[in-house]
């Protein structure tokens, strides 16, 4: 489809196309779920993303194809929502 962006993108508020774990936790409450309940289920996430490539080497994933996901994965929000 013409005019349509290659990369999937996903924005988690009107204005900003960043992603991050402060602006999730800032916009938690739009989407009525408190911040409380936004931070468990961020670290919940998180903590079940960490283990990304031990999923991708069960699926026999190619190396290259792993390499390619790390900026996905490992960051610094993944840190922090490891904290929440």
């Amino acid at each position: 489809m013409a005019g349509l962006s290659p990369l999937p993108m996903t924005l988690i508020d009107y204005h900003d196309g960043t992603c991050s774990i402060e602006l999730l936790r800032s916009v938690a409450e739009e989407y009525s779920i408190k911040l409380s309940e936004a931070d468990k289920i961020i670290g919940e996430v998180a903590a079940i993303t960490c283990h990304w490539k031990e999923v991708a080497r069960l699926h026999d994933a190619p190396s290259s194809e792993v390499k390619q996901m790390v900026r996905a994965f490992e960051h610094d929000d993944l840190q922090a929502a490891l904290k929440l």
